[in-house]
C-alpha cells in the first residue's frame, strides 16, 4: 500500500508522469483518436476478401451436393 492508502499495481507504478507542457500528449491524441476506425472502404474490402476466401469452400460444398444428387438420380434410373 502507498502512503495514501491505495493499492498500486506494478503497471501503474511504471507509468511515466507526463508534463502538460510537453508536446507528446498532443501528438498521441492526434495520432488517430479522432479518425473513424470502421470506414465504408474497410467494410467493402473486408466483404470482398471474405467472399473471395470463402468461395473455395462454397464450391466444394456445391460439388459434394451435386455429386450426391447425381448418384441418387443415377441409382434410381437403374
Amino acid at each position: 500500500m502507498s502512503e495514501t492508502g491505495r493499492c498500486l499495481s506494478p503497471a501503474s507504478k511504471a507509468r511515466p508522469k507526463r508534463s502538460s507542457d510537453s508536446g507528446t500528449s498532443r501528438s498521441i491524441a492526434a495520432a488517430g483518436d479522432s479518425m473513424a476506425q470502421l470506414t465504408w472502404r474497410a467494410v467493402l474490402i473486408g466483404s470482398c476478401l471474405g467472399g473471395v476466401l470463402s468461395s473455395p469452400g462454397k464450391c466444394l460444398a456445391i460439388d459434394n451436393q451435386l455429386g450426391s444428387l447425381l448418384q441418387h438420380i443415377e441409382g434410381k434410373g437403374q
